[in-house]
């Protein structure tokens, strides 16, 4: 799972169980009991509703000139490259919202879950008066319904610049170029259609890889982590360490972020998602290899986050846990892009 452990104010909440792929909410109760007068819930959704859209919002320009992007110039002063790193900036923001987001549900999902359990527990009683629970109660399902409504929101807008970011690179590229830079699909890596490009075997490596590297990686995250079997949804925070450990960079996001940071430190990371078209192929990643998937829809936290892990060539994932790639389990929605050290 992948919460970046420093951001959000308010934690996740939560305990991924990696054999069940579920998370178990912590609830925050009183050790008071009930209390028919609890304060009712304050209303910041606003805040997170009205942030500035500028850059979180799907107004971008066309390249083709029919949309205008708040002034900005069209094809004739954006090239390509320009344009599509202004694309993926907005998705990155829609991604860090999304976060914020989802960070808010989780406290009020705590708040409501603590005032049912305290309605329930004096139900009949009638020298309780909990009609301000109930009101509360009300709130807080009204906050959660609006924040879903939130997330839903900035979901589409992601996977309508998705749509014009692979609208480019279609007009642009080869369709093998293409599913490089874009990533696959989980549909596609069922079928093996999403590249044309041979699939590395198992034993060989992608083009480019540095084994140095990749293995001073793997190294880095077993040293970090080969002995926890559970993940505490920090699979983002994991990679990060790793990859300060191993290589001495500084890179930190959620699962899902780390397409496009990686993608944007062509230095020392190259794409080869198209080497490795198909869930199966990703059992052959060499040592220090790293996988980023976009959400899915098999756990609640990672439909929002993602998940990213580092491979350690022996058919084992590594982020804040080591376990066995289960790729199929996150392939349910999702879509991987694929990275090695050079």
């Amino acid at each position: 799972m992948a919460i970046n452990a420093t951001s959000g104010s308010s934690g996740t909440n939560g305990i991924y169980d990696t054999n069940s792929g579920t998370v178990t909410p912590t609830e925050q109760q009183s050790s008071s009991g009930t209390n028919s007068t609890e304060k009712e819930p304050e209303d910041d959704l606003q805040v997170l509703a009205d942030e500035d859209e500028s850059t979180t919002t799907d107004n971008t320009d066309s390249k083709n000139g029919t949309e205008e992007n708040n002034g900005e110039s069209s094809d004739d002063s954006l090239t390509n490259s320009e344009y599509l790193t202004m694309l993926y900036k907005k998705q990155l923001a829609l991604t860090k919202k999304i976060q914020r987001l989802a960070d808010s549900m989780s406290v009020v999902m705590s708040q409501y879950n603590s005032t049912k359990a305290k309605i329930d527990i004096n139900a009949g009683n009638k020298d309780v008066d909990t009609s301000q629970l109930e009101t509360n109660l009300s709130g807080y399902e009204s906050r959660m319904n609006t924040l879903s409504s939130l997330i839903s929101t900035c979901q589409g807008n992601i996977d309508s610049i998705a749509s014009e970011i692979n609208s480019i690179l279609f007009k642009n590229t080869s369709t093998s170029s293409t599913s490089s830079t874009t990533g696959t699909t989980a549909a596609d890596s069922a079928s093996g259609t999403s590249s044309t490009s041979t699939a590395v075997a198992a034993g060989d490596v992608p083009d480019g890889y540095n084994a140095e590297k990749g293995q001073a990686l793997a190294n880095a995250a077993n040293e970090l982590y080969g002995d926890n079997p559970y993940s505490n949804a920090s699979c983002g925070s994991g990679v990060s360490a790793a990859i300060s450990r191993g290589l001495g960079l500084s890179i930190s996001g959620n699962g899902c972020d780390y397409r496009d940071l990686l993608r944007a430190d062509s230095t020392h990371f190259k794409e080869v998602t198209d080497q490795y078209p198909t869930v199966e192929s990703l059992y052959n990643l060499p040592p220090g290899a790293i996988v980023s998937w976009q959400p899915y829809n098999t756990t609640s936290l990672g439909r929002y986050y993602g998940h990213v892990y580092i491979a350690d060539g022996q058919g084992n994932e590594i982020s804040d846990f080591k376990g066995a790639m289960n790729n199929e389990h996150y392939a349910d929605g999702g879509s991987y892009t694929v990275f090695v050290p050079i």
